[in-house]
């Protein structure tokens, strides 16, 4: 990683930790919206976070970049663009 200037860390994380049910307890109650993706998708973020946090204050993830970018599909479909409702919810109807 020397040649872009950056450290690297690796974070391993353990299935079985990722499944813990007081960990995806801890998960919810942190998230500032309902949770529908099934997997260890948030608990693998949470527990990333958590060791990011632990040398950094401030760190840039990726997550997010569809929303910035417009990489999902309703953004480009007027239905969804002028719909009374969600966009995600208008294209699924």
């Amino acid at each position: 990683m020397a040649h872009v200037g950056c450290d690297h860390t690796e974070v391993v994380l353990d299935s079985r930790e990722l499944a813990d049910r007081d960990l995806r307890r801890a998960v919810m109650q942190a998230a500032d919206f309902p949770l529908s993706c099934v997997g260890d998708m948030h608990t693998s973020l949470y527990r990333l976070f958590q060791a990011v946090r632990a040398e950094s204050t401030v760190a840039l993830s990726g997550e997010s970049a569809d929303e910035v970018f417009g990489g999902y599909s309703w953004f480009h479909d007027p239905k969804a663009i002028n719909a009374a409702t969600f966009p995600w919810l208008a294209t699924h109807r």
